[in-house]
């Protein structure tokens, strides 16, 4: 599903945090990286699983981040005005 903001102002939401580890030397520890997603006002978010608990802490924090229904190629090339 797909989001957009419809604020006014820049949007950003920090997801969970990954973890990389070194495969080949694991001994040397692991490196946590956060990830900032930025939603500018009027975008259209990639695709996030509604469902997932993150997600659903972004819409709770962001009411203004709002479902939108994205038309197919196909169709917008049955009714262009999409």
């Amino acid at each position: 599903m797909r989001f957009k903001n419809f604020s006014k102002e820049l949007i950003v939401v920090k997801l969970s945090p990954k973890e990389w580890v070194y495969q080949k030397m694991p001994e040397l520890g692991s490196i946590v990286m956060a990830e900032f997603k930025l939603v500018e006002p009027g975008q259209v978010t990639n695709e996030f699983d509604p469902d997932d608990p993150n997600v659903q802490l972004m819409l709770k924090a962001h009411p203004e981040l709002r479902p939108i229904v994205v038309p197919s190629v196909w169709e917008r090339l049955r009714q262009p005005a999409l």
